[in-house]
C-alpha cells in the first residue's frame, strides 16, 4: 500500500492556514478600502492600498477563492462602513471580476514586474475604468465622459504605484508562503 504524500494533520494545518490568511486579507481589504482611503474630488474614485490584499488573494489562492475573498471583503466593508452611500451589488460584481483577473494572472506564476504591471493594467481597464464607470454613471446619474476622464487619469497614475508596491511585497511572500 502506498503512503500518502501529506499526512492528514498536515492537510488540516494547511487548510487552517489558508482560512486564516483569507480572513486576514478580508480584514485588510475593509481597513484599506473603507477607513484609510482617499477620495478624488466629487467622490468619483478611491485611492487606497486595497489592491495589496486583493492581489495577494488572487496570487495565493487563485481566481475562484481569490474572487471569493474580494467579494467577502466588499460585502463586509459595505455592511460595516458605507459612508452614507447605498450598497450596490454592482460593485460586488466588480470585486469578483478583479479577483478573477488577479487569480488568473498571478496565481502559480512568478510575480515579475512585467506580469504585475499587466495584471494591474488589465484590472484597471476592465474593472476600474470599464465596469466602475458604468456603475457610477447609472447609479449616480453622472456624465459618462467626465467620470471616464477622471478614472483614466487617476488609474494611469496609480498604476505605477500599484506595480512598484506589489512587486516589492510579493517577492518575500512568494518565498515564504
Amino acid at each position: 500500500m502506498l503512503k500518502p504524500l501529506i499526512r492528514k494533520g498536515e492537510v488540516f494545518t494547511r487548510k487552517i492556514n489558508n482560512l486564516l490568511m483569507a480572513a486576514l486579507l478580508i480584514a485588510l481589504d475593509v481597513i484599506f478600502s473603507r477607513l484609510l482611503a482617499v477620495y478624488t474630488p466629487g467622490g468619483i474614485d478611491r485611492l487606497s492600498l486595497q489592491f495589496l490584499p486583493n492581489a495577494l488573494a488572487g496570487y495565493l489562492f487563485g481566481p475562484f477563492l481569490g474572487g471569493a475573498v474580494l467579494v467577502a471583503g466588499d460585502m463586509l466593508g459595505s455592511l460595516v462602513v458605507s459612508r452614507g452611500l447605498a450598497v450596490s451589488s454592482l460593485f460586488t460584481v466588480s470585486a469578483l471580476a478583479k479577483g478573477l483577473i488577479y487569480g488568473f494572472m498571478l496565481n502559480n506564476k512568478k510575480p515579475t514586474v512585467k506580469r504585475v504591471f499587466f495584471t494591474f493594467l488589465i484590472a484597471a481597464i476592465v474593472v476600474d475604468v470599464g465596469l466602475d464607470t458604468a456603475w457610477l454613471t447609472m447609479l449616480r446619474h453622472l456624465d459618462w465622459g467626465a467620470v471616464l476622464a477622471q478614472k483614466i487619469l487617476t488609474r494611469s497614475v496609480f498604476l505605477i504605484a500599484q506595480t512598484v508596491l506589489f512587486s516589492l511585497i510579493s517577492k518575500p511572500i512568494a518565498n515564504s508562503y
